[in-house]
């Protein structure tokens, strides 16, 4: 009988172990998928990532093409403002008759100023537009390369919960194995005890 309850004990652990194993093996099967979509989330997030570069990088070539528009503008004012100039010099030379002539050269040059003035606030933005952008640029280069540190991470996690899973499952059944040697080493106490 003490042999019998000696067997029944050794039974119900190996049972417990069993049951403590298989869940480890499913905590590690939840694991590996979850580090498995840890890993194609920040795949998702690296392409995005590469998406917001060549956007800005268009921005940029964009803003520079700008920055050559504003310089012509800038020229037509020069040439704008030195063509008042001549129209000044030459009313005056005309004289009485040149009058309405010396008020269109100074509405010109005034045009011209302005233009000038214009050019320079857009010019100034586009600074700053090109300052955000290589800022972005640098947030993104440092986004890049966290991403690819936390994908290198999760790739190494997911190796280890592999290695993990593999130990747990050959837990799992080396305790499986156990818990049925000892339900059938109880049935054969059992059998001993009746029969004798």
């Amino acid at each position: 009988i003490h042999v019998t309850q000696s067997a029944e004990v050794h039974a119900n652990k190996a049972n417990e172990v069993y049951k403590a194993a298989d869940e480890a093996a499913y905590g590690s099967q939840i694991g590996a998928l979850s580090t498995e979509q840890t890993i194609r989330n920040m795949d998702r997030i690296r392409e995005q990532m590469d998406s917001i570069e060549k956007r800005m990088e268009n921005l940029l070539g964009k803003s520079q093409l700008m920055v050559k528009v504003v310089g012509i503008a800038d020229e037509l004012a020069l040439q704008s403002k030195v063509l008042s100039v001549n129209a000044a010099i030459e009313a005056a030379k005309a004289g009485d008759r040149g009058q309405g002539f010396s008020a269109v050269a100074k509405e010109v040059k005034s045009l011209a100023n302005q233009s000038k003035e214009a050019t320079r606030q857009v010019r100034q933005i586009l600074k700053e537009i090109q300052a955000s952008i290589a800022e972005v640029r640098r947030s993104i280069a440092l986004g890049n390369e966290t991403v690819d540190q936390a994908s290198d991470q999760c790739r190494s996690t997911a190796d280890s919960i592999k290695v993990l899973d593999n130990s747990v499952n050959s837990s799992r059944d080396a305790a499986e194995t156990i818990m049925n040697s000892s339900k059938d080493q109880v049935q054969g106490m059992m059998l001993i005890s009746r029969a004798m």
